[in-house]
């Protein structure tokens, strides 16, 4: 609130997530000129209603508001984390979301030359609880197992979450939305945890596989672009592994 002296337009805010100043460019190399283009004056902002605004700092201008925990009841806003792309002639941002009480965790995404929120992924992390909206009326219930604090990495490739009963899961996100893609329609998804192990001394390195290259021919027909985000549908990503 007192950081940026121009929040009042925002009621009830419980959370504040300023976009981080990195950008990442083709190859996973940091574009330092598209990090110093002002994306670090967007700030994200949860509120005790369950909804999340975007607000401009250099303007002092609130931008954007999502509803995403309203109903049955509101559940605020305890977590955001962003990671910001380089994506066709503007910058792709993504933003994890985790409300108070909600196994839930939404990931939203907007452009810097659009401004607005998309809400394209849910990933619930504890897939076998009961009324997932409404864990106060689960008997004997417990919130340990529950998400208590999120982080994207800078590609927005990996998710790690925190429990609030210690327990640090690491998951990998779907591909980065593609500007070419051929089509919106719902593909199957889902969010794997990520498995390191590293290869131990005197053992072989795991075999790499060769991936074929494609090479379009002249009957097929050229790449589309689609720069819009509005026709992607929302996708619910299984945690099924746990």
């Amino acid at each position: 609130m007192q950081a940026t002296g121009f929040v009042d337009q925002s009621e009830g805010v419980t959370c504040l997530q300023g976009v981080k100043p990195v950008v990442v460019g083709p190859g996973g190399k940091i574009d330092k000129e598209a990090s110093q283009s002002g994306v670090a004056n967007k700030i994200v902002i949860g509120n005790k209603f369950g909804q999340v605004e975007l607000f401009d700092a250099s303007r002092k201008l609130m931008l954007d508001k999502k509803a995403l925990y309203e109903t049955p009841n509101p559940r605020q806003i305890i977590s955001l984390s962003t990671a910001t792309l380089v994506w066709l002639d503007t910058k792709l941002t993504y933003v994890s979301v985790i409300a108070r009480a909600n196994p839930v965790i939404k990931i939203l995404i907007f452009k810097h030359s659009e401004n607005k929120f998309y809400h394209i992924y849910n990933l619930n992390t504890c897939p076998n609880l009961a009324n997932p909206d409404q864990l106060d009326a689960n008997p004997e219930q417990s919130y340990l197992d529950l998400p208590s604090e999120a982080k994207l990495s800078s590609d927005a490739g990996i998710l790690a979450i925190t429990t609030f009963g210690g327990e640090v899961k690491l998951i990998k996100l779907p591909a980065i939305i593609n500007p070419f893609r051929e089509s919106d329609d719902p593909q199957p998804v889902a969010a794997a945890p990520v498995q390191a192990a590293p290869t131990g001394k005197g053992q072989p390195a795991p075999a790499q596989a060769v991936q074929p290259v494609v090479v379009q021919s002249q009957d097929e027909k050229p790449l589309t672009m689609k720069p819009e985000l509005d026709a992607i549908p929302l996708q619910n990503l299984e945690m099924s592994q746990y």
